[in-house]
């Protein structure tokens, strides 16, 4: 029978599960790219933060509510962190410690998931881009 050094074992066990999720929440930290703000979606995400009720728990400058404060959100998060965080929220609740720390802040609200699609989502985030300074 060979020998199992247990801790080394443990060790290398850690490492394969904790880098993964270590990689995404690096990532979700680097700053999107500038968007190139659409005045079109522009105009078509503040009709969807409207109608979709985010500002019921977001404002865009005007500090945090039920949810954080999304004014220069793109240049906190990642373009993918920002559309997965919209699309699947109750995801990346359950993933992204990212987003479990924001919960945490927000006397534990989960964002809803809105159902939006993916047009819609760079809607909002060109909206969010407009209201934000740059």
């Amino acid at each position: 029978r060979p020998v199992v050094d247990t801790r080394r074992y443990l060790v290398v066990s850690c490492v394969l599960l904790v880098a993964p999720c270590a990689a995404r929440e690096l990532a979700a930290q680097r700053p999107a790219a500038t968007v190139t703000v659409d005045m079109a979606l522009v105009e078509r995400g503040r009709k969807l933060f409207s109608e979709k009720q985010c500002n019921t728990c977001h404002t865009i400058g005007r500090g945090k509510a039920a949810g954080p404060d999304l004014k220069n959100v793109t240049s906190r998060r990642s373009l993918d962190w920002i559309r997965r965080m919209i699309r699947t929220p109750e995801v990346m609740l359950l993933e992204d410690s990212v987003a479990q720390a924001l919960r945490g802040q927000h006397n534990g609200i989960p964002m809803p998931n809105m159902e939006v699609g993916a047009e819609e989502v760079e809607a909002l985030i060109h909206f969010i881009a407009s209201k934000s300074d740059r």
